[in-house]
């Protein structure tokens, strides 16, 4: 079983990079190299695998999170998210992933900001790397998939969105640009994604040992008399003092799936 994946995700400026720098280079967490057709920004950028068009349009077929920002394309393959522990991704992306990958577990991190603060840090980047008329277009061509993911996310509203089963849960990051912030964030990430780890293998091995499918999605929560089993590993994987009962009551339900749908006593 593949360890629980991160989806980092923010507007441009928001401290993405810089959060995901200090899970590689204190936690030992390796990233996704998504590829893109955009330039390099210079010899030292190698947050990407840059591809030209050709490349791009031979491997996106069966890419995922296929994305265009800034009149660039951005996209992953499978066995690179397989392989790696995160990956920094857009709303769109997170939604192609996780339901493409319906196997894979995934922790969203989403890094939330002060608008002014934001784009502050965007201008300042902008003077070194890129020009003023990329930052409009860039926050531009964000707006409209970041405001509604941020309204399903932090306020509650767009009902009609809808996380995959698969995403055990989500941490939300307030980077107010300090230079402790992120290292504090980071270590919570990095805390909660063992717990969610530990609460798969443990789930994992019950379920192997009441010989029963591993997909709960498709039993009715009324038979076995409670909320979905991905819901309930999301309530509580932010919580480890939490783990001991996630993991009591699947073990309850796993022996009234066998009970109720196999007939099957248990060894």
């Amino acid at each position: 079983m593949s360890n629980v994946k991160i989806l980092i995700v923010g507007r441009s400026a928001s401290g993405k990079d810089a959060l995901a720098s200090i899970l590689h280079s204190i936690y030992n967490l390796e990233p996704v190299l998504s590829c893109t057709t955009r330039p390099q920004r210079n010899v030292d950028d190698d947050s990407h695998i840059f591809v030209n068009d050709d490349e791009a349009d031979l491997m996106i077929p069966k890419a995922v999170a296929v994305t265009n920002i800034d009149h660039a394309r951005y996209f992953a393959m499978p066995h690179q998210v397989e392989a790696a522990d995160y990956y920094i991704i857009d709303p769109k992306g997170i939604d192609d992933v996780t339901r493409m990958m319906p196997d894979t577990a995934f922790t969203i991190v989403y890094v939330a900001t002060d608008e002014t603060q934001r784009i502050e840090a965007a201008r300042a980047r902008a003077k070194e790397y890129d020009s003023n008329e990329s930052i409009v277009e860039r926050e531009h061509a964000e707006k409209e998939r970041f405001d509604r993911f941020e309204g399903f996310l932090l306020r509650g509203e767009t009902p009609e969105f809808e996380l995959a089963p698969n995403v055990a849960n989500v941490i939300v990051v307030r980077n107010d640009y300090e230079p402790d912030t992120l290292y504090r964030s980071a270590a919570e990430v990095y805390a909660t994604r063992n717990v969610c780890n530990d609460i798969a293998r443990d789930l994992e091995t019950i379920m192997d040992y009441y010989h029963t499918e591993p997909d709960f999605e498709s039993i009715s929560p009324v038979k076995l008399g409670g909320t979905p089993i991905s819901e309930l590993i999301g309530t509580v994987a932010s919580d480890p003092n939490n783990l001991f009962f996630a993991v009591k009551e699947t073990a309850a339900r796993c022996e009234a799936y066998n009970l109720a749908f196999h007939n099957d006593p248990v060894d």
